[in-house]
Protein backbone atom coordinates (compact mmCIF):
# COMPACT_ATOMS: atom_id res chain seq x y z
CA UNK A 1 0.00 0.00 0.00
CA UNK A 2 1.12 3.50 -1.47
CA UNK A 3 1.15 6.63 1.23
CA UNK A 4 -0.10 9.54 -0.90
CA UNK A 5 1.06 13.26 0.19
CA UNK A 6 0.08 16.32 -1.87
CA UNK A 7 1.41 19.83 -1.17
CA UNK A 8 1.60 23.21 -2.70
CA UNK A 9 5.40 24.85 -1.24
CA UNK A 10 7.51 23.76 0.93
CA UNK A 11 7.30 21.21 3.93
CA UNK A 12 9.51 22.73 6.58
CA UNK A 13 8.44 20.43 9.29
CA UNK A 14 8.76 17.22 7.14
CA UNK A 15 6.65 14.63 5.45
CA UNK A 16 5.58 11.77 7.33
CA UNK A 17 4.66 8.67 4.85
CA UNK A 18 3.01 6.84 7.90
CA UNK A 19 5.14 3.96 7.33
CA UNK A 20 8.48 2.69 6.22
CA UNK A 21 9.15 3.39 2.68
CA UNK A 22 11.99 2.75 -0.10
CA UNK A 23 10.76 3.99 -2.78
CA UNK A 24 9.19 7.64 -3.98
CA UNK A 25 7.24 8.10 -6.82
CA UNK A 26 7.50 12.85 -7.12
CA UNK A 27 5.70 14.30 -9.26
CA UNK A 28 6.83 18.23 -9.63
CA UNK A 29 4.36 20.19 -11.96
CA UNK A 30 5.42 23.83 -10.94
CA UNK A 31 8.77 24.68 -10.35
CA UNK A 32 12.04 22.97 -8.80
CA UNK A 33 12.06 21.56 -5.48
CA UNK A 34 14.86 20.57 -3.01
CA UNK A 35 14.59 17.34 -1.46
CA UNK A 36 16.72 15.67 1.58
CA UNK A 37 15.88 12.20 3.13
CA UNK A 38 18.12 12.98 6.18
CA UNK A 39 17.26 15.62 8.44
CA UNK A 40 18.31 18.58 6.02
CA UNK A 41 21.85 17.81 5.79
CA UNK A 42 21.62 17.80 2.40
CA UNK A 43 19.07 18.67 -0.40
CA UNK A 44 18.72 16.96 -4.33
CA UNK A 45 17.30 19.02 -6.96
CA UNK A 46 14.62 17.89 -8.49
CA UNK A 47 13.01 19.19 -11.96
CA UNK A 48 9.45 19.79 -13.02
CA UNK A 49 8.65 16.21 -14.03
CA UNK A 50 8.18 13.00 -12.93
CA UNK A 51 10.53 11.18 -10.92
CA UNK A 52 10.71 7.72 -8.93
CA UNK A 53 13.79 7.60 -6.50
CA UNK A 54 14.79 3.62 -5.04
CA UNK A 55 16.03 4.87 -1.64
CA UNK A 56 17.39 3.13 1.71
CA UNK A 57 14.30 2.88 3.84
CA UNK A 58 13.14 6.02 5.24
CA UNK A 59 9.39 7.16 7.23
CA UNK A 60 10.08 10.93 6.88
CA UNK A 61 11.60 13.58 4.22
CA UNK A 62 11.74 17.24 3.97
CA UNK A 63 10.63 19.17 0.50
CA UNK A 64 12.10 22.73 0.40
CA UNK A 65 9.74 24.59 -2.88
CA UNK A 66 7.52 26.84 -4.08
CA UNK A 67 5.81 25.08 -6.32
CA UNK A 68 3.01 21.91 -6.56
CA UNK A 69 4.25 18.39 -6.55
CA UNK A 70 3.11 15.35 -5.23
CA UNK A 71 4.81 12.44 -3.55
CA UNK A 72 4.20 9.44 -3.49
CA UNK A 73 6.28 6.72 -1.16
CA UNK A 74 5.79 2.79 -1.50
CA UNK A 75 7.71 -0.02 -0.23
CA UNK A 76 8.65 -3.45 -2.10
CA UNK A 77 9.99 -4.97 1.09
Amino acid sequence: MASNISFNGSSPKGIDFGKKVNILHISVQDSPIGISLDNGQNYMTLPVGKHTLYIGIISKALINGSGTWQVIGSTDI
